[in-house]
């Protein structure tokens, strides 16, 4: 993932202040929104509380309609691959 200089500043005085790697620091930083993107991909997604910035959720109705969504796109995808072969 790339870091905007807002980021990269930040972590370096952190690094700074707690005289720890930057690698370190940045991965700490990181953690919540790696873990955030996880929860999401793993279709799991209920609610993720991240301090300071507040509670994400989706409405059910919209994940039911993105799933089937994805679904059908992916057996479009397979009938248009087996008819090549």
């Amino acid at each position: 993932m790339s870091l905007t200089s807002d980021q990269k500043a930040l972590i370096q005085r952190i690094a700074t202040k707690y005289n720890l790697p930057l690698r370190k620091i940045e991965e700490i930083v990181m953690s919540q929104f790696k873990f955030s993107a996880e929860k999401i991909a793993s279709g799991e997604f209920k609610a993720i509380r991240l301090a300071y910035l507040g509670k994400f959720s989706a409405n059910p109705k919209r994940l039911e309609h993105l799933s089937a969504k994805r679904k059908k796109k992916e057996e479009e995808n397979e009938e248009s691959g087996s008819s090549g072969e």
